[in-house]
């Protein structure tokens, strides 16, 4: 895998490469609290199967890469960012996979820029209209999302600082990853103030950020969920359904919780393998 700084406008990613010099691109956008490689045991088997794969350390996340106002971190500003990179990267369009925050920014992505984006597969986070709607109308959506109250705080850093990271390392509590791949995902956020800072303006930025801006998807589209997922609940992840207007899967992931891409690796490269190979001569 190779590691290169990609420049956009005045921000500059650090972005991993790997793969087949030829074939399908699938441009691959982490979560929190994590990092590009979140991706690593997707990556290996999606280039066995021939497909290109770039995953960018995030706004925020790539230390060139973090504009002070909060505001610069609404998900309009990130989507634009996923066209960026494919311009800095001579693409005409990719196939887009994303996880957690970098789902949400991909909503964005898949919805404004149709012609850039040539297929989407989302994992966890549906549709922000979904995911707004559950959270006004539904109590099981509304105790799962409580979270986010308290890391749109002012103290929320040293909150999550405290005690090596206890608050952070409690969200991976029972899933399947290793000590090894919690650590690669907080121990960069723990000697760096500045990461941590930028990964909490996506939250902050939250009330900057309109759902009801983005309608429907109109490019084919997979969603992945587990019903075992400790932030999104069944109201949601099935009401994602009514925003996709192309060819459109669900799919569940019992064995998985929140993590899918470190949990349930082989099944996420399948998914992604067939909706890429949808739209692949």
């Amino acid at each position: 895998m190779l590691s290169v700084p990609v420049a956009v406008g005045d921000l500059v990613f650090d972005v991993a490469m790997s793969g087949p010099q030829r074939g399908p691109l699938a441009l691959l956008l982490h979560g929190f609290p994590q990092n590009n490689t979140e991706w690593s045991a997707v990556t290996a088997l999606l280039n066995a199967a021939g497909i290109r794969t770039v995953a960018p350390n995030l706004r925020g996340y790539s230390p060139r890469a973090r504009p002070a106002a909060v505001a610069d971190y609404r998900a309009e500003e990130l989507a634009a960012d996923v066209v960026g990179l494919l311009d800095a990267l001579a693409e005409p369009n990719a196939h887009l996979v994303a996880h957690d925050w970098g789902a949400t920014v991909g909503w964005f992505a898949a919805g404004r820029y149709p012609s850039r984006i040539t297929t989407y597969t989302a994992l966890s986070i549906p549709h922000p209209q979904a995911y707004a709607r559950a959270l006004r109308d539904d109590p099981v959506q509304q105790q799962r999302s409580a979270y986010l109250q308290v890391y749109r705080r002012s103290g929320a850093a040293r909150l999550l600082t405290d005690n090596r990271g206890a608050v952070l390392r409690r969200l991976f509590d029972g899933a399947g990853l290793t000590q090894a791949q919690v650590d690669a995902y907080l121990d960069p956020m723990l000697a760096d103030p500045d990461l941590l800072d930028g990964a909490l303006k996506y939250y902050r930025a939250m009330s900057l950020t309109k759902p009801t801006a983005l309608g429907h998807i109109d490019i084919p589209t997979t969603y992945l969920w587990s019903p075992a997922d400790f932030a999104v609940g069944p109201t949601a992840a099935r009401n994602c359904a009514q925003w996709c207007r192309s060819d459109y899967t669900f799919g569940e992931l019992p064995e998985a919780t929140h993590w899918l891409a470190e949990e349930a690796p082989q099944q996420v490269a399948a998914a992604i393998e067939h909706r890429v190979r949808s739209r692949t001569p």
